[in-house]
């Protein structure tokens, strides 16, 4: 059976799963470094309504999320989270 697959630009309503998500793949890194890394306690309501964040969803669940901010000569990827389980 194959799931559903979703690639899609973020909207406000993701915010809070996109948040949920990253602290959920960036938590195994806190006890290796000693403290949250950024993305962790980042505004993701303002992320998805300044940048451009893509949200991947697997069989209706938020499964991975890149956040990019273009600039003149570059594109900058600030954040990439994926669902620890997959």
């Amino acid at each position: 059976m194959s799931e559903t697959v979703e690639l899609r630009r973020a909207v406000l309503a993701d915010a809070p799963l996109i948040h949920k998500l990253t602290r959920d793949a960036y938590a195994p890194l806190v006890s290796r470094i000693g403290r949250e890394p950024l993305p962790m306690t980042a505004d993701h309501t303002k992320a998805v309504r300044d940048h451009c964040v893509e949200v991947l969803w697997l069989g209706g669940t938020l499964a991975a999320v890149i956040e990019m901010i273009p600039r003149s000569d570059h594109l900058l990827v600030e954040n990439v989270a994926v669902l620890p389980r997959l």
